[in-house]
């Protein structure tokens, strides 16, 4: 079960990248699709870079950021807006409860 990038799971959660990025993090440039899988690569790519630009890392860095977001990801939040997070979370639960 892969999502089409972990990236779009990041741009979910506005908090988790004000947590990551500071402050100065710009959310409101983030993507407000409902469904998240349907954003381009290339279009969440470049909003993470520009949400960062006024922070000290100046950009995104998957390997240096991702991460770091990730830990920081309410899963709810994520799974309001992501059908493959959804479906991630069910199949855990129902795996638990096996």
């Amino acid at each position: 079960m892969m999502v089409q990038f972990m990236e779009a799971w990041l741009v979910t959660d506005a908090a988790a990248l004000e947590k990551c990025f500071g402050r100065d993090i710009r959310a409101i440039k983030l993507p407000k699709h409902s469904s998240i899988e349907a954003v381009s690569k290339e279009d969440i790519l470049a909003v993470l870079d520009l949400a960062a630009k006024k922070t000290p890392t100046r950009h995104y860095h998957k390997i240096r950021d991702g991460a770091r977001i990730l830990e920081q990801l309410d899963p709810e939040v994520v799974a309001k807006r992501s059908k493959h997070a959804r479906e991630l979370h069910d199949f855990l639960r129902q795996s638990a409860q096996a």
